[in-house]
């Protein structure tokens, strides 16, 4: 974890705080912010980004993070791919997490916008990646992947911990989630995994 980022996420949950004694913000955001910088996940975010780079052998490109959040993933990304031929947009419906991702990851050369992920003109990214599947519907999710270009790359996340109410689009096991992919790809999967988080696992597929 980084020092600098984390010391950030305690000045806006500050800021959140005050904010919320003058009826101004959503006091639950304190949690919200604490909750995108805790351990796992970073460990989920970071396992994206060391799988992902293993197969996207090249500098240049525009990557496209469909329901983004607070923008850790793309801080991460950015870390591994610091040249800047590559193009990191992170995009949310929740205008908060723009604000919040500028200050944030405002050193980072992340594009952030508010909008919803199929909203997007997505045939201009070589990768399109949301780690957010358990939060999407699954038609959502699916014109998200049917709305890439041909030779772009999807990364996907998602995971079995149904406990959530918000987690509306959950998975059993890693084949499930693949094999729910799969027909939604013009070439194939390159790679399957999960990632075992303590109450529950994550899981992830990269395909073409």
């Amino acid at each position: 974890m980084n020092p600098e980022i984390l010391n950030r996420c305690l000045k806006l949950i500050e800021e959140v705080y005050d904010e919320s004694m003058y009826g101004e913000n959503d006091i639950y955001r304190i949690k919200d912010l604490i909750h995108s910088v805790d351990k796992n996940h970073w460990k989920s975010k970071q396992w994206l980004v060391d799988e992902f780079y293993k197969l996207y052998n090249h500098d240049n490109g525009s990557f496209y993070i469909g329901g983004g959040w607070y923008g850790l993933l793309s801080y991460l990304i950015r870390n591994a791919w610091p040249n800047e031929s590559l193009n990191i947009t992170s995009g949310d419906i929740d205008s908060r997490c723009e604000e919040f991702g500028w200050k944030l990851f405002h050193k980072s050369d992340i594009n952030f916008v508010t909008e919803d992920m199929v909203s997007s003109d997505l045939t201009e990214y070589s990768a399109i990646i949301s780690t957010s599947c358990e939060h999407i519907e699954p038609e959502i999710l699916e014109k998200f992947i049917k709305s890439k270009r041909k030779d772009a790359w999807v990364v996907l996340q998602s995971n079995n911990f149904y406990e959530l109410d918000s987690h509306i689009n959950c998975f059993p096991n890693e084949k499930a989630f693949a094999n729910w992919v799969k027909p939604f790809l013009d070439e194939k999967i390159y790679y399957s995994g999960t990632l075992n988080l303590g109450d529950f696992d994550r899981f992830m597929v990269i395909g073409k």
